[in-house]
């Protein structure tokens, strides 16, 4: 874990941080190129699914934190019956703003529900997205980032860190979090790995 030192120096805190790791969910920020069209896949539980497809009325948080210096996340919430969802996206990668251009263009996104103990449960739901402030999360220093790539998926995995630390500020919503971290397919998959290992 030494190459995170950069990011992140705290006596202990990485150690906490991998203890959380149970709390994190596989997510992927995905664009079609001849549609255009927005898709956030999630791995869940089927009980999970079963959990967001039910509150797919619920209106959908938005904010922006940047959980690391420089490096601003989109941070999107939706509370259901016994879980609450957040995904943080990277809005400093090409992709991650691409797929909020395509889902400002659109005025919802296409979620994409893989069950992780069920592999026949697959559900796809539309969520509508909160209009307010996209212009301006797309204004948001557009400087690319993502040329370092060991950096920018470094950040992503602290901004998760951090914001499972967050939650677990408050132990009754800590028992009910599902985090994902959400970017291109490849940081997805080697993020994942690093949660899984660590926990």
């Amino acid at each position: 874990m030494n190459d995170l030192t950069h990011i992140t120096t705290p006596s202990g805190e990485i150690q906490t941080l991998l203890d959380l790791c149970e709390d994190t969910r596989y997510g992927a920020l995905l664009l079609d190129e001849e549609t255009q069209e927005a898709t956030l896949h999630t791995q869940l539980l089927s009980s999970e699914i079963d959990d967001l497809t039910s509150a797919r009325k619920t209106p959908l948080k938005a904010r922006v934190q940047a959980f690391v210096e420089g490096h601003p996340c989109l941070v999107l919430e939706v509370r259901a019956h016994e879980h609450d969802f957040q995904w943080l996206l990277p809005l400093w990668q090409p992709l991650g703003r691409q797929w909020l251009q395509a889902v400002q263009g659109q005025g919802q996104m296409q979620v994409l529900l893989r069950g992780s103990d069920k592999l026949e449960c697959l559900t796809v739901m539309r969520m509508r997205f909160p209009e307010e402030g996209i212009g301006l999360l797309l204004a948001l220093d557009s400087t690319d980032k993502d040329t370092d790539w060991q950096t920018s998926t470094d950040a992503m995995l602290i901004s998760g860190f951090r914001a499972l630390v967050e939650q677990h500020a408050d132990p009754e919503r800590a028992n009910r979090l599902c985090l994902a971290v959400a970017c291109d397919p490849v940081r997805a998959d080697a993020l994942q790995q690093t949660y899984q290992l660590g926990s």
